[in-house]
C-alpha cells in the first residue's frame, strides 16, 4: 500500500532507529538520493522520514524536483529494493498526471 500526500513545509531527513544495522537505515541507505526514471524523466528522491511498525517500516520520501508533495511508502517484509522503487516510480507518474490534469 501506498499514498501521496501533501507536505508541511520542508523535511529533515530522519530515521527511527541510528543503529548502523537497523532496518529503517538499511532502507534510508538504499533509497536516499537514489536516481528514479519516470518515463524520459529522471528525479532524484529524499527521504524524511522513516518509520517501523511491527514488520512493517512506513518511508516518506520526496522527489526533489516536486517540493509540494511528499510521498510515503508502506514497505512490507516480502518486498525488495526493486519493487519499493517501482512503487515510487508509479506514484510520481501518477501525481505527474494528477497535475496536468487539474491545470
Amino acid at each position: 500500500m501506498s499514498k501521496l500526500s501533501s507536505a508541511n513545509g520542508a523535511a529533515t531527513a530522519a530515521t527511527s532507529h541510528d543503529t548502523a544495522g537497523s532496518t529503517a537505515h538499511r532502507w534510508f541507505t538504499m533509497l536516499d538520493q537514489r536516481a528514479v526514471s519516470v518515463g524520459a524523466e529522471r528525479w532524484r528522491t529524499q527521504v524524511v522520514g522513516i518509520h517501523e511498525d511491527g514488520s512493517d517500516v512506513w518511508i516518506q520520501l520526496q522527489p526533489l524536483r516536486e517540493q509540494l508533495r511528499d510521498l510515503t511508502i508502506r514497505v512490507r517484509p516480502e518486498m525488495s529494493v526493486e519493487d519499493v522503487l517501482s512503487a515510487i516510480e508509479t506514484l510520481i507518474r501518477d501525481a505527474a498526471r494528477a497535475g496536468r490534469q487539474s491545470v
